[in-house]
Formats: structure tokens, sequence, C-alpha cells
């Protein structure tokens, strides 16, 4: 799991390459910025989940997590009323990353390669600026339709 700043892969993640070959390891990584004009700015990899699958060259990466609040994972005793958006380019990878969100009472939606990332980061600056907009400490996304 990376549960890190964005600005720290490039030094902590080349590393762990080796610990890491043929392992899932899950983004959460979202590189935001706060106190300046511009809250997400996506990595030149395009997101900081594919900037991990670069210097992680044989794990299997996939992004999830981001859009939902630390302290609603942190907390057990209720449930989060939210969708647990991921992806990534390794199916079993995903499918293992979605027994986790069902098994934490989520739903589970695939969005798609590892290249949709970046839009899946950029919406934890949307709820950001709402929880802050709105006095909130949890908003989150819930897909329809489904």
């Amino acid at each position: 799991m990376l549960a890190l700043p964005a600005e720290g892969l490039a030094t902590t993640l080349p590393p762990l390459a080796p610990a890491c070959r043929g392992k899932i390891v899950i983004s959460t990584v979202v590189s935001l910025t706060f106190g300046g004009g511009r809250l997400f700015t996506p990595p030149a990899a395009g997101s900081s989940a594919e900037e991990a699958q670069q210097l992680l060259p044989e794990a299997r990466v996939v992004a999830a997590f981001h859009h939902i609040a630390a302290h609603e994972l942190a907390e057990t005793d209720h449930d989060i009323d939210c969708d647990l958006l991921y992806c990534g380019a390794d199916a079993e990878a995903k499918q293992t990353v979605a027994q986790l969100g069902t098994s934490m009472a989520l739903r589970s939606v695939d969005v798609g390669a590892l290249s949709n990332a970046g839009p899946i980061e950029g919406i934890t600056a949307i709820l950001a600026t709402i929880n802050r907009r709105y006095k909130l400490k949890g908003a989150g996304i819930r897909i329809t339709g489904l």
C-alpha cells in the first residue's frame, strides 16, 4: 500500500523495487499541493499511480482508495457511504483490490486501465474542496446506474 506524499515516490520506491517484484501494490497517492493556486497537478507520468508503476516496473500497481477520506478508512464502526473506484493493468490484481473493497462493505467499481488513475486522483481534490466549502469531513463518490 503506497500512502506517502507524491514528491516522495522517486526517492522512496526505487530501493523497494526488488521486494515489490510480482506483488500487488495499491497506490493511494495523490499529487496535492495545499496553499497554492492549484490543488491537484498531475505528474509528468499522468498520475502518481503511473509514476509508481514506472518506478516499480515488475509490480502489479492498482490505483485505489484515493477518494475515500483517511479517517473513514480508519473508523471501522460504520459503513463508508461511497463506492471504491479502482484501475490497473493486471486483472487478477484488480480483482484482489475489489475483494478488499467488498470486505470493507464498499461497492467496487473497475474504471479500467491504469491510465485512468489521473482522473481518479483528481477527484480527491474536488472532494477536498467540497468538504471545505460545505464543512464536511467525508464527501464521497457513488456511481449511479450500476
